[in-house]
């Protein structure tokens, strides 16, 4: 063949450098080199294919036209070779089946592919070899490919890309990269100075090369030398690994040979922790699983190092967390493993977990065996189950028990395990049609009393409303349209208590309650229907009294008719009627049934609002004030009744009933002030703006509302008939008020007032003599402050935080009164339970930029009055809080506890201070229970593996009888 191409030709785009002589072109000339048959190919090309698709190259080709028989070709570097897969086996990857990726300018491997090449990656039995860049230099007799600049080239699912240069020899099959060449495929892509990569053995190595993978954090692997192999193996000499992203990390591991398993493992030996350029820990070897989600294996053991070499003899040593976990399948997981405290006890920990997604099932029980060094045996469980079947059903399980609340007291370092009852609970609630149906159990043992309450079972049924007389359409009357509701409950609860209270008032007892109701509503009118059924069993105690067993059994009924009546703007009256009576067993009826009175009892209730407004202050517009009184009157005639009626009733249910009913609760708003729109205009709030159809109805601007104060005070009754009868008329003898404020978060105040003061005793069926004299019995308080608390701001004390920040400083803030661990110390300090270990995390307070506190508070006042009715009650008085700032970037402190002023002494306390070291965390921890049991842990771990740490703990117990 002759001729040539003229200068100036173009190809696909790019302009020929200069005149030459090609074959047919590259994409022709690698046909011609490289299409020879794959071994064990299903199908060879036959003379007359081959020679038609020649035939088609030379057509669309500039190069079918002239040319000559030449050595070099510059060409458009955007082609295709087709290449046959290597002889040790059949072809990796089907023609078009290489993943696409970005390519230098941003084009994907698939843009602009033209029917020449589309046929060439389509041929059975071959792999394409595909290539990008700015131009190529094509020897023909090497086979050798030269593409300059910017570069890249893909066969098989493998990808290389360079910034100078990339060099492809076709025989030997081995590609190199100049200028920041990047290797990638199946594993992570590796950057270095200069690679070559053998496609044939899919081996290569990178000088200087440099990789990522994640596993919990992104760790950055950089070798001087690193050898591929496959697709997802990577070996490196000398090589250092970190998760610091930094150009200089902080730290680094240097591993003297290292292998990495694309999403499998990562093995090194030889390996040694360096802060900066200073070793300051060396391990002979290195594991890191690179596995995504949930896997078998070894559990990392929890020790310290003083666990290891004592400190002192008398410390005791502990390990925990030496077991096995095995994960089941991808819904079940079980863990088992040893806990050793020295002189102490040895734990047997056993664990198993489930979680089935799709049918909105997940649960799980622990428990832990206790072999104590003096013989004894203790159990703990801990369960939690939940399960949805379906949309009307749900079914729940929280289970919690110990064999002895008294091995817990004493061994445990966990003061909210102290101040707590060990609750377990079950219940099923399923909707029906016509109603919903729960049925639930609990059981209560108090740690302190070693007290048990148990509830079971607990059913209540709640019938749908049902319309009687439903009105068709317009055709309604006075008695259409009727509401008839139904409820149903029962109870059976059992208190069971601890042999070493003496007193004979507290005994055993259990209890039956159960009751139904109806009603039927039209308009403002209702009917209602209760009867009830309640029994209450008083246990004997042998050696303590000689009441023996005590039943007192109970049925009551009620019928009441009630309407109401809206007077105006939101003030309402309802009058009511209601009609009642009872049955009574008891040992006062010598074991007989004795009918009590039918009661009449006429009522009326008066609710309404009263409101002032007074002119804005400062941020606030409008301040209102609502009052929002309560008056009931109620009216009850007497009944005739023999002594012994009101022996077994009492007097209060015989006698005439007069009484008034008084209760108030008032609410001070303000209304802040709408900001103003661009130009300094006031937006127009009007309801003729909101309706206007010029622009479309629209939404006024929406002021905020604060509430500034909000007192509640309690109903305060009054009987005429006793103030007749004894002179004193005031049934009320404790007043409770409850404050509450958005102004400081989590405000709730609440004190309660003992109205009158015994003065003496009186007889049998008597009064007992008092005077007014109010008396705070009670307080409790609970509120929280930050440093961006209005008051604080407004004194120049605080400073105004991002919205960011302020989001983490609540999160790490806990609520009022509520103390809070560290999820790995809580662990570590219970007895009750296994909730799991969860990786610790950076202090929410870190990294805010400083000078951000929370404080939540809680005060507790207990005052009984002493006078003649004082039966020795205990005053007590407790204040706890929290406590979190950050005095610097780097650090947080915080801190519970809670102090007795009636003992003069803290009871608990719970300080962590945390360092921030970027992507290490150092931890001091100092718990102290009320058992007198304390511990003190220092700790610094690695944020990206939490395994990786350095334990110092201490640990102290109180001095106590086995």
């Amino acid at each position: 063949m002759s001729g040539g191409w003229p200068c100036g030709v173009r190809g696909r785009g790019w302009r020929l450098r200069r005149p030459v002589r090609p074959i047919l072109g590259l994409s022709a000339a690698a046909l011609l080199l490289f299409a020879a048959p794959a071994v064990g190919q299903e199908r060879e090309l036959s003379p007359g294919e081959r020679e038609r698709l020649l035939e088609k190259l030379r057509v669309s080709s500039p190069a079918g036209r002239a040319g000559a028989d030449s050595s070099v070709v510059e060409v458009p570097a955007e082609s295709a070779a087709v290449t046959p897969p290597r002889r040790d086996g059949p072809a990796r990857a089907a023609a078009g089946a290489v993943s696409a990726m970005a390519r230098p300018g941003g084009r994907g491997m698939d843009a602009e592919r033209d029917s020449v090449m589309a046929a060439l990656a389509t041929l059975p039995g071959y792999i394409a070899t595909e290539y990008w860049g700015s131009g190529a230099h094509f020897v023909s007799d090497s086979g050798r490919v030269e593409l300059p600049g910017k570069a890249q080239i893909v066969r098989a699912g493998q990808a290389m890309s360079a910034d100078s240069a990339l060099v492809y020899d076709l025989e030997r099959e081995i590609v190199c990269g100049y200028g920041k060449p990047v290797l990638s495929g199946e594993s992570a892509p590796v950057e270095s100075e200069q690679v070559c990569y053998d496609v044939g053995r899919d081996v290569g190595v990178a000088l200087g090369a440099r990789t990522r993978f994640s596993q919990g954090a992104n760790w950055v692997v950089h070798g001087e030398r690193v050898y591929t192999a496959g697709s997802d193996r990577i070996y490196g000499r000398h090589s250092e690994f970190t998760s610091c992203e930094l150009d200089v990390p902080h730290y680094h591991f240097a591993a003297r040979r290292m292998k990495l398993v694309n999403d499998n493992v990562l093995v090194a030996r030889d390996v040694t922790l360096n802060f900066a350029d200073v070793p300051v820990f060396w391990l002979p070897f290195m594991v890191q699983s690179l596995k995504q989600g949930r896997r078998s294996g070894l559990l990392a053991p929890r020790f310290g190092i003083n666990d290891v070499a004592r400190t002192s003899s008398g410390y005791r040593r502990r390990v925990s967390d030496v077991g096995f976990f095995w994960a089941i399948n991808d819904y079940m997981g079980a863990q088992l493993a040893l806990d050793w405290f020295s002189q102490n006890w040895t734990a047997l920990n056993g664990n198993f977990q489930y979680r089935w997604v799709r049918q909105f099932l997940d649960g799980g029980i622990d428990f832990r065996r206790f072999w104590e060094a003096n013989g004894r045996r203790n159990l703990t469980l801990s369960s939690h189950h939940s399960w949805q079947p379906g949309e009307r059903t749900s079914v729940r399980v929280n289970a919690n028990y110990t064999t002895s609340s008294e091995f817990v007291r004493r061994n445990t370092f966990d003061p909210r395990e102290l101040n707590r009852s060990i609750d377990s609970n079950a219940g099923l609630s399923h909707r029906f049609d016509w109603g919903s149906l729960s049925l639930d159990a609990s059981r209560r043992q108090f740690l302190t009393t070693g007290q048990v309450e148990l509830v079971l079972p607990s059913v209540g049924l709640v019938l749908s409303p049902l319309t009687l007389f439903r009105a068709p359409g317009a055709q309604a009357s006075w008695y259409r349209n009727a509401t008839w509701t139904g409820s149903a409950n029962l109870r059976m609860n059992r208190v069971d208590v601890a042999d070493t209270i003496s007193s004979p008032t507290v005994r055993d007892r259990s209890a039956f309650e159960a009751g139904i109701g109806s009603g039927i509503s039209l308009g403002a009118l209702s009917w209602n229907q209760r009867f009830d059924l309640a029994q209450d069993v008083r246990q004997a105690k042998p050696g303590v009294d000689t009441l023996g067993k005590e039943t007192d059994r109970r049925l009551s009924w009620s019928s009441s008719v009630n309407y109401q009546q809206r007077l105006f703007g939101t003030s309402t009256l309802t009058p009511a009627i209601q009609l009642g009576g009872q049955w009574r067993e008891s040992p006062k009826t010598a074991g007989q049934l004795l009918a009590g009175p039918t009661r009449l009892d006429v009522s009326a209730s008066l609710k309404t609002d009263f409101f002032g407004f007074w002119p804005g202050v400062g941020p606030y517009s409008r301040i209102r004030h609502r009052l929002s009184p309560i008056i009931t009157y109620r009216y009850s005639p007497a009944v005739a009744a023999d002594s012994v009626r009101r022996d077994v009733f009492g007097v209060a249910e015989i006698r005439e009933q007069n009484r008034l009913e008084i209760g108030l609760s008032q609410t001070i708003e303000a209304k802040q002030a709408v900001k103003q729109e661009e130009g300094g205009a006031a937006p127009d709030t009007t309801r003729e703006a909101a309706l206007d159809t010029a622009s479309g109805p629209r939404r006024l601007p929406q002021s905020g509302r604060v509430t500034l104060l909000s007192l509640s005070t309690s109903a305060v009754v009054y009987d005429f008939v006793q103030a007749r009868e004894e002179g004193e008329g005031l049934v009320t003898t404790t007043l409770n008020n409850t404050v509450t404020s958005d102004l400081l978060r989590g405000l709730s105040l609440s004190f309660t007032h003992d109205l009158f003061r015994t003065t003496g005793s009186a007889p049998p069926g008597q009064p007992t003599p008092r005077e007014f004299a109010p008396h705070l019995s009670n307080m409790n308080a609970s509120f929280s402050l930050s440093s961006d608390s209005w008051l604080f701001r407004l004194l120049g004390l605080g400073r105004r935080r991002t919205p960011a920040e302020v989001k983490d400083s609540a999160r790490a803030a806990p609520p009022p009164g509520e103390t809070r661990l560290d999820p790995e110390r809580e662990e570590e300090l219970s007895l009750i339970g296994r909730r799991g270990t969860p990786a610790p995390a950076r202090s929410a307070f870190l990294g805010s930029g400083g000078g951000g506190w929370n404080a939540s508070l809680n005060y507790s006042l207990v005052r009984p009055r002493r006078d003649a009715s004082f039966a020795g009650r205990a005053e007590s008085q407790l204040l706890s809080g929290n406590v979190s700032f950050q005095p610097t970037p780097k650090w947080s402190v915080r801190w519970s506890t809670a102090y007795s002023f009636t003992d003069s002494r803290f009871s608990d306390h719970i300080l962590t201070l945390t360092r921030d070291l970027h992507d290490w965390q150092a931890n001091f921890d100092f718990v102290k229970a009320q058992n007198g049991n304390f511990s003190f842990q220092f700790r610094v771990h690695l944020l990206a593996n939490p395994d990786i740490k350095l334990d110092y703990e201490q640990r102290g117990e109180s001095l106590r009888t086995p």
